[in-house]
């Protein structure tokens, strides 16, 4: 994914994060921190950031860039966290780079309490079925189909409360992998059992 796209879902990111003043944030890789775009720090104080990454050299250059954030490694479909420990759950596109995203959806609603909230961004596809490309950063790119996606969210409690489109004019193309129909899509969804 291109930096274009991420800069045009960091003003959500920024909306999300004012709307929900205090309590504990968890973001579900440190990509950004690492790179140093758009640090989670940039949007609130590193006490109240805890962040999960699944590659520990990612995970060092994250820890060097951002100090007082908690970041440690960690598998979004296993997460080595306490039950209704956060109050935010954003995941900026990492869920769609595994082929099981319910496991991933199951994990935020556990680690969430009960009215927390999830922001989740990622890659769809508009027909039937989920299909994969080549990711630019190795590994698979997954565009999940986009009523199964939604579909996940409601049975693990999520109450989609604002769906948007992030790439409205790009969504015939994914990386120079043409792919008719994806889509990166966010989703703002209240944990509500």
């Amino acid at each position: 994914m291109s930096h274009s796209y991420r800069d045009r879902y960091f003003p959500l990111v920024r909306q999300v994060l004012q709307s929900i003043p205090d309590g504990l944030v968890l973001k579900t890789d440190a990509f950004n921190e690492a790179e140093g775009l758009h640090p989670i720090t940039e949007y609130l104080p590193p006490e109240r950031a805890h962040i999960i990454e699944l590659d520990m050299a990612t995970v060092r250059k994250a820890r060097k860039n951002c100090p007082g954030v908690t970041i440690q490694e960690g598998d979004i479909r296993r997460l080595p966290l306490e039950p209704m420990t956060f109050d935010l759950v954003i995941d900026l596109s990492t869920i769609d780079h595994i082929p099981d995203p319910h496991h991933a959806i199951r994990e935020y609603a556990r680690v969430l309490k009960p009215g927390g909230h999830l922001l989740l961004i990622s890659w769809v596809y508009l027909g039937r079925g989920t299909q994969s490309r080549p990711s630019s950063y190795g590994g698979t790119q997954y565009f999940f189909d986009v009523r199964a996606l939604r579909s996940f969210l409601q049975m693990n409690a999520f109450e989609i409360t604002d769906g948007r489109i992030i790439t409205p004019d790009l969504v015939d193309s994914y990386g120079g992998h043409d792919l008719v129909g994806a889509d990166l899509h966010a989703y703002l969804c209240r944990r509500v059992a």
